[in-house]
């Protein structure tokens, strides 16, 4: 089983996330550099990531084909994990 996150607003994890998009994209820097509040900032992210799922996403997730199960932490999903 492997966590992946997709919410760069997320602060940390309680288990160990295998695919990180907070690597890929920073929302404070995001909200830095666009003058963009925290919601603002989230949906940016969002549509960058959404333009580049076959450069980063479907690259990362080739690494995990024959696992069993994974999990994706979206935006607002939970509290923590």
């Amino acid at each position: 089983m492997h966590f992946f996150n997709l919410d760069p607003a997320v602060e940390h994890f309680d288990n160990p996330v295998a695919m990180d998009i907070r690597e890929f994209i920073s929302l404070d820097d995001v909200m830095e550099e666009l003058v963009l509040g925290r919601n603002g900032g989230l949906i940016y992210c969002m549509e960058h990531l959404e333009e580049n799922l076959d450069d980063w996403l479907a690259e990362e997730l080739d690494n995990y084909l024959d696992d069993d199960y994974l999990i994706f932490y979206c935006p607002g999903l939970f509290q923590s994990l």
